[in-house]
């Protein structure tokens, strides 16, 4: 199984699009990675199609740092750290 991303630029100066992760499942070091490299890139990414569920939408924002609490915005009751 490849571990690889694929990265589609949606201008020249920002955003991308990321492609051939799942993101319902946990990610591998390398795949953080080159999220964390597409971002640096391209300042937004964007995926496509990705029915996340709560959890799941916490464990990708904890791989980029620890979550916090909005202070202007109020979280979810179940999930306190999850702005809808």
């Amino acid at each position: 199984m490849s571990q690889s991303i694929e990265v589609r630029p949606l201008t020249q100066r920002i955003g991308a699009e990321i492609h051939g992760v799942d993101l319902t499942r946990p990610l591998s070091a390398a795949q953080v990675a080159q999220i964390a490299q597409a971002l640096t890139d391209h300042l937004v990414v964007f995926f496509r199609d990705q029915p996340l569920e709560r959890a799941a939408q916490m464990r990708l924002g904890e791989y980029f740092g620890e979550l916090i609490r909005h202070p202007g915005a109020p979280g979810l009751p179940d999930y306190p750290l999850v702005v809808a």
